[in-house]
């Protein structure tokens, strides 16, 4: 991560900002008013990866008392390969260490090798397997869980 790069809690008011982001990351993505409706609610997070420019990556999350879903992550096509989903993800699971969160699971596509690797490498753990779960290309998704220890 560069020295003017830092990770931030998103509010509402950043909802155009992680329209742009996902939309630049990912083929189907949510709508503005849906991630500031999101972001105004209890269990909805998003942490992101900011320069002076703007947001270059982030992860978005649920979340009840002791357990996490990662819903999203991502980093700008140009920005990848350094890092920096890896900071994001060090980030989330510091945090769910200190707010008592005992797992965090995911679904991740079976042809995204990278983040497989990514997630296996953080101790992430093989939990299932949801057949067609992506409705565009009838791929099947696979849940990763991580089980944490807590802080304290």
């Amino acid at each position: 991560m560069n020295d003017d790069e830092r990770i931030v809690f998103l509010t509402p008011e950043r909802a155009e900002e992680l329209e742009s982001l996902e939309r630049s990351c990912f083929f189907h993505s949510w709508g503005r008013e849906e991630f500031r409706q999101l972001l105004s609610g209890k269990n909805f997070k998003a942490i992101a990866l900011t320069k002076t420019e703007g947001l270059i990556g982030y992860l978005s999350f649920m979340h009840v008392p002791d357990e996490a879903e990662i819903l999203n992550l991502g980093v700008l096509p140009e920005a990848r390969r350094r890092g920096r989903a890896r900071k994001l993800l060090n980030f989330f699971i510091d945090y769910c260490r200190k707010n008592g969160i005992s797992r965090i699971f995911l679904e991740v596509r079976v042809s995204n090798k990278a983040a497989i690797n990514l997630y296996q490498s953080l101790g992430f753990n093989l939990a299932g397997r949801r057949t067609d779960y992506y409705p565009e290309t009838k791929e099947d998704a696979l849940i990763y869980e991580l089980k944490l220890i807590k802080e304290g």
